[in-house]
């Protein structure tokens, strides 16, 4: 949820209010697919479809593009690996009355690491992330600088930043307990008391130990010089992991067991699911 429920307020902010999902056939797919359609729900939007393509290395997603609804302003997407460059190459050629906006959720289609590939592709597709890569931060600019010298020809990807975030996390948790890693409880409670500031902004722990920490949604952009880049659209400050729900709520939506529930489904539904 600390992805799925900052983009799906950020899209209905938008004025957008029909989402198509196109989420992979395993579990993280269908994870994510209920996530989204629940956040959207729960502001006032609406699902007019779901669809699944097979995962991994599905070739083709033309079948899926030439029935897309045209009544979606949005289409929710979670296609990681080369699955996502395909999807985003194919979506390109998409011939429909209407091109809704793309959604990629976790930014698994629009890491940097694919941008060479997709090319204007990538163009308008909104992604979100826990790594900002329009950060100016001192910190942010430091390690892109370093990793520049040391890869110039290997781009800043969103695993790259994130392994760092974590290498920052547990300097300050052994910094805390003083090196002494001996101490198994202690350095749990250093870990579980942590508030440090990483390259992708501020981190803690909420008291079930998950995650709160800032979401970024962006626009995947043409810059002037031709290269493809970002624009930030938003940042959500110290999102839990839970969003804007709470766990007892998400463990009855079970996600990743609603696979095709979401088209009508409507808001009250949802809030006798879960609970409003």
């Amino acid at each position: 949820m600390a992805l799925a429920d900052p983009m799906a307020a950020w899209a209905y902010k938008q004025g957008y209010r029909k989402a198509s999902l196109m989420t992979f056939d395993q579990v993280g797919g269908l994870e994510a697919a209920d996530l989204f359609a629940a956040a959207f729900l729960k502001q006032g939007g609406s699902i007019v479809q779901e669809q699944h393509p097979p995962f991994p290395n599905n070739p083709d997603f033309g079948p899926y593009l030439a029935q897309l609804d045209q009544s979606a302003d949005v289409m929710f997407t979670f296609e990681p690996g080369i699955d996502g460059l395909r999807f985003a190459q194919q979506f390109q050629n998409y011939t429909g009355a209407k091109k809704p906006r793309v959604l990629d959720m976790a930014g698994v289609v629009t890491d940097p690491s694919n941008l060479s590939q997709l090319k204007d592709a990538a163009v308008g597709i909104v992604g979100a992330q826990i790594a900002d890569y329009t950060a100016s931060s001192p910190d942010y600019q430091a390690m892109a600088k370093a990793w520049k010298a040391k890869y110039p020809d290997r781009p800043l990807s969103a695993n790259a930043i994130n392994a760092y975030a974590s290498a920052q996390i547990l300097a300050a948790v052994f910094q805390k307990v003083n090196g002494n890693v001996e101490d198994k409880q202690g350095l749990l409670n250093a870990l579980y008391g942590i508030d440090v500031t990483t390259v992708r902004g501020p981190f803690k722990l909420d008291s079930n130990h998950e995650p709160i920490q800032n979401s970024y949604i962006y626009d995947t952009v043409k810059e002037q010089d031709g290269s493809i880049g970002y624009k930030n659209l938003e940042s959500v400050p110290m999102v839990p992991q839970n969003g804007s729900f709470t766990f007892q709520q998400l463990q009855k939506l079970k996600p990743g067991t609603n696979k095709g529930k979401w088209p009508g489904f409507t808001k009250t539904q949802l809030d006798q699911l879960i609970g409003s």
